[in-house]
């Protein structure tokens, strides 16, 4: 059975979508059938993370009703092993068209039935869902129905402030969703576990995972998949052993 997990943060700029595509690629390296859900209407970076220029079709037009989920779903080729990554990539919402959908009460009927497509027609192990950033409602509708809520957050007050209340909210869910905290940009000169013992002990959460600042992440640019460039990096060890929480 497929496993729904959502990456969330509360504000912009947490290095989210570049952590969706990383894990999605490791998952799908690891022998999972693996899709990725780009919901983030705000700034999606997805399709040019995995190198999709100028998709055809995405959420945006399957929500507008211009076409099936299936035909918005790009297959991706991961390297030395079958086609077993998907995305549905958004793409910019100028003219805030997909908040009157919203306003309308159709986007969670029509995510959800869209969700349940492709893990039926893809046969998925694992569909990871980037939400963007802040709680909305949309945003609270799909974290209740994943099995899995990971909150990306930065170490600084606002971030560990906003982050406390999603996880006080999902925890009134039910059933609620297991939470992973991952700390990002974690700056040099913190020490990895009294960090994460720290956090782990404000949000009464055991699984938690701190990533460190890294130039090879920001020479990147959003333009390719760091896992992929950087395979024996103390990053992509880290990514591995979260992997085995998601699977």
């Amino acid at each position: 059975m497929a496993k729904i997990i959502s990456i969330h943060s509360f504000r912009r700029g947490t290095g989210k979508s570049t952590l969706v595509a990383n894990l999605a690629t490791l998952l799908a390296q690891q022998g999972k059938r693996v899709a990725v859900v780009d919901t983030n209407f705000q700034s999606p970076t997805l399709n040019a993370l995995f190198g999709l220029a100028n998709p055809t079709a995405t959420l945006n037009d399957y929500l507008w009703g211009d076409c099936p989920i299936e035909t918005a779903t790009h297959t991706l080729l991961v390297p030395s092993h079958h086609p077993s990554l998907y995305l549905v990539p958004a793409k910019p919402d100028v003219l805030g068209n997909i908040n009157k959908i919203l306003r309308k009460g159709y986007a969670d009927n029509l995510l959800a039935i869209a969700f349940e497509k492709l893990i039926e027609t893809l046969n998925l192990d694992v569909l990871l869902i980037d939400l963007y950033a802040g709680l909305q409602e949309e945003t609270l509708f799909t974290i209740n129905i994943s099995d899995m809520l990971v909150i990306v957050l930065r170490p600084d007050a606002q971030d560990y402030q906003g982050s406390s209340v999603t996880v006080e909210v999902t925890r009134h869910f039910q059933p609620p969703p297991q939470i992973m905290l991952v700390l990002n940009e974690l700056p040099s000169g913190f020490n990895d576990s009294e960090v994460q013992q720290e956090v782990k002990r404000i949000y009464h959460c055991d699984t938690v995972f701190t990533l460190p600042h890294a130039d090879e992440i920001m020479n990147l640019n959003n333009n390719a998949i760091f896992v992929q460039h950087y395979p024996l990096h103390p990053i992509t060890t880290t990514l591995i052993n979260m992997t085995t929480h998601l699977g």
